[in-house]
């Protein structure tokens, strides 16, 4: 009975189980098909011991399979994406982007204050407020300037060049977009449909993107930059203000005292560093705050001066442009084709067809001239087929040389001397 549980335990001969072996599937089935449920594919079959399923494979071999097995080694079905780590189990996967593409997506991940986004956003708002100084100063200027010499008809080009003062303002707005936004900000302006300065001052004059951006660049440099300035200095200069206090009291205040913001007066180390550590955290959260203005900025920016139908419409002209092209190629390609049917294969078909006919005559009544006169109609039949398909599309030689020349060729290629 020992030798017997000994045998059954330790499974056939090593030269029996192998890669090329026949195994059967599942245990006391041996033609069942199923896989075995530890290797995943037919195994060899299974004795019974006490109602208990034995495994004929040696027990060292047997339990590392089932720590692999239960690691989930050699099942990569069992592993997840790496797009799908975390989700829960029975709900369709997600795909997240490994970068975010604006201020928005950065801000909602946990990393945003060691990212560089924050201070993409202060770059965004500080060349925000020197832009809009330059655009006030521009529109000021223009506009007195202008005003002033338009009763004597000199001030007019000014009015002109400050109608479309705003093209240069949001080109660069659009550019400045990319700081907290990565998505480019279609150009909403087309071509001018011809060259010289008047051609392209009549189309931005007519497109209502030009005076969309005039409204955006007075908006601008009356009110959006100083709003700029003001969360730039309020969410950034203030709380370093407040951080560098204990450097502030020990340098400019001597040790003895100093003055935080201009309003309060610190006298203490320990007041220095907890203003300090205010400080701190308020310029964390102030990361956040300069994260939204200049989000809130960027959309703004994008509805007033990039058109959301400008690639769509930039598509669209492109299609119908390729599409005049594509059926003028056709157009051409079509009329080559007849006229070269019907300078070619017309005329040697009509030729065909009186060579037959003639043949036709000459020939003894008998099978010959049977097939001759079958071959006759035939050939009848497809010249009155070419000709229906080609009708209305002078021959080649007609269109490009007149009708001497046309009647000269078709002359030089009749079977009947002419």
């Amino acid at each position: 009975m020992g030798a017997g549980r000994r045998q059954l335990v330790a499974g056939p001969a090593p030269d029996q189980v192998g890669l090329g072996a026949e195994q059967p599937s599942h245990p006391g089935s041996a033609a069942s098909g199923r896989p075995c449920p530890v290797l995943g594919r037919p195994g060899p079959p299974y004795g019974r011991l006490g109602g208990r399923t034995a495994d004929p494979r040696p027990r060292a071999d047997l339990a590392g399979s089932l720590r692999s097995r239960r690691r989930g080694y050699g099942r990569p079905y069992l592993r997840p994406a790496p797009w799908t780590h975390g989700r829960a189990p029975g709900r369709p996967s997600t795909v997240i982007p490994m970068h975010p593409r604006n201020v928005w997506q950065a801000m909602s991940r946990p990393g945003f204050l060691l990212s560089a986004w924050p201070w993409r956003s202060v770059c965004y708002l500080l060349t925000g407020a020197v832009t809009g100084v330059l655009a006030l100063v521009g529109l000021v200027t223009l506009a007195a300037v202008g005003g002033a010499l338009a009763v004597v008809l000199v001030g007019l080009p000014l009015l002109v060049v400050l109608a479309v003062s705003g093209l240069p303002v949001a080109w660069v707005e659009r550019r400045r977009l990319g700081l907290v936004d990565l998505d480019p900000a279609p150009d909403p302006h087309q071509p001018p449909p011809a060259e010289g300065l008047m051609s392209w001052l009549t189309t931005r004059l007519k497109e209502q993107a030009t005076w969309r951006e005039l409204a955006y660049t007075v908006l601008f440099a009356g009110l959006l930059w100083p709003l700029d300035a003001l969360v730039f200095t309020v969410a950034l200069l203030f709380p370093l203000s407040m951080a560098a206090t204990p450097l502030l009291l020990a340098t400019v205040g001597g040790g003895r005292e100093t003055k935080v913001l201009k309003q309060w007066t610190v006298t203490t180390w320990p007041t220095a560093f907890g203003v300090a550590v205010l400080g701190l955290l308020l310029l964390a959260l102030g990361a956040y705050v300069l994260g939204v203005a200049a989000g809130a900025r960027a959309e703004l920016t994008r509805l007033l001066i990039a058109d959301p139908d400008g690639d769509l419409g930039a598509k669209v002209v492109e299609l119908s442009r390729s599409r005049v092209r594509l059926v003028d190629a056709f157009e051409a390609e079509r009329r080559r084709i007849e006229r070269d049917l019907h300078d070619g294969a017309q005329q040697r078909l009509v030729a065909l067809t009186m060579t037959l006919g003639l043949a036709r005559l000459d020939a003894p009544p008998g099978p010959l001239a049977d097939q001759l006169a079958k071959a006759h109609d035939e050939a009848g039949k497809a010249l009155a087929e070419l000709r229906e398909l080609i009708h209305g599309i002078h021959p080649k030689v007609l269109a490009d040389y007149g009708l001497g020349a046309a009647v000269a060729d078709a002359a030089d290629r009749s079977v009947v001397p002419v």
